[in-house]
């Protein structure tokens, strides 16, 4: 395997153009989406009913569509997320008086979302794998968090035009036209990679189970998803917390999607000096859990600055543990050991979710944060329980050294 600045960096760009435009629509629902859900679903509390939809779907389909990048190829599975995306955002634009085609919305996105879990890096692993080149996992990170940045400020701004000028429900009408555009991209210039899958579905990921445990990787996708699950519901639930007023207040929600977006730009560079001094990494590993108590005792500037240094926090753990992860797989089983972890992630969000939509059915939206942060300090103590069981059961002699 040979280190190729020019191919690297070509299969970089050409995976990672797609993947902008995908985190550019998603931002543009994204800006609009805590606002439309809240007015279309009549409250705060019923608006996480239609992102417990979505991660509920993740959930189901995440194994099949796993299975399917690593057995037919990734330009395939990704044209079909695109156009499932297509039909879920019609239906939010034309079904807005029905709970149920919200509903019925939420899963087809979220189908179509399984559809992408760990492709484009699957996409990157069998790509160089097949050009006899290889790209670092720490250089794939950064080039995560580099296009979900760029593309969460220049998605959060069209969506911001979009509501300005055309309103609210138009932001649906752009998505549809960018998923369309995106997948006819990805038909035209990706190319149809020989896949690498060859077992039946069940014995690959029995294969693929066995290899995370044997690598000591189960940590590391718990703790993946504890941070995702953990900050995207924080993220998502956001709005309703720090900007009163949604549909009347655009700008305060663009000021809280750019944010987010000039955050995880920053992320790796903080990364990087963080990951090199062990102190400072073992701080913001857990940095977010008392910050998620502070927050339902802040208001105004001090909130914003609370809830900003929960998202660093968040995003640095993400990197430390992703890029461990990454590092330990190999192209093989790439899709489905990131579906795996998809699986866990997505249980833990519709969880949370759900729990989100009861929770505010009796408190005020700004304690959601009390259930962050019971959730994360719940959920952070289960890795550390298997690496200490691990670590006793490794430590019982055998009858050979007694």
């Amino acid at each position: 395997m040979v280190h190729s600045p020019d191919i690297t960096k070509r299969i970089l760009l050409r995976v990672n153009v797609p993947a902008f435009a995908i985190g550019a629509f998603e931002a543009a629902m994204g800006f609009a989406f805590t606002a439309f859900a809240a007015q279309s679903m009549g409250s705060a509390a019923d608006a996480n009913l239609l992102l417990f939809w979505f991660w509920m779907s993740l959930f189901i389909f995440e194994l099949p569509t796993g299975y399917v990048v690593d057995r037919w190829g990734a330009r395939g599975s990704l044209i079909c997320s695109l156009l499932l995306r297509s039909v879920a955002f019609g239906l939010y634009y034309w079904g807005q008086g029905s709970t149920i085609s919200l509903c019925v919305a939420s899963v087809l996105a979220g189908l179509a979302v399984t559809f992408m879990s760990g492709l484009f890096s699957t996409q990157i692993m069998v790509w160089s794998a097949q050009l006899g080149t290889e790209v670092e996992a720490s250089r794939m990170v950064r080039w995560v968090m580099l296009v979900r940045a760029g593309s969460l400020v220049i998605g959060s701004l069209l969506g911001y035009g979009t509501t300005l000028i055309l309103g609210l429900d138009s932001v649906w009408l752009l998505c549809i036209a960018m998923a369309l555009l995106t997948a006819g991209y990805v038909y035209a210039l990706w190319p149809q990679l020989q896949p690498l899958a060859k077992a039946t579905i069940s014995q690959h990921y029995r294969d693929c189970a066995r290899e995370l445990r044997r690598r000591k990787l189960w940590g590391d996708v718990l703790n993946i998803s504890m941070v995702r699950t953990v900050s995207a519901a924080a993220m998502s639930n956001a709005a309703m917390v720090l900007v009163p007023a949604l549909q009347k207040t655009p700008v305060l929600l663009l000021a809280l999607q750019l944010l987010s977006g000039i955050v995880t730009l920053f992320a790796p560079k903080v990364s990087v000096h963080i990951e090199a001094r062990p102190a400072w990494r073992d701080l913001m590993l857990w940095l977010f859990l008392p910050v998620l108590i502070i927050l339902p005792l802040a208001s105004g500037w001090p909130a914003w600055l609370f809830f900003t240094i929960m998202m660093v926090s968040a995003l640095c753990a993400e990197m430390h543990y992703r890029h461990r992860f990454y590092e330990a797989i190999d192209a093989s089983i790439s899709g489905s050991a990131i579906s795996i972890q998809g699986l866990v992630e997505n249980a833990l969000g519709a969880m949370t979710f759900a729990l989100s939509w009861i929770f505010l059915l009796h408190v005020r939206p700004k304690d959601i944060w009390w259930l962050y942060a019971f959730l994360a300090l719940s959920l952070a103590v289960v890795p550390l329980c298997m690496r200490s069981r691990t670590a006793t059961v490794g430590a019982i002699p055998t009858s050979n050294q007694s």
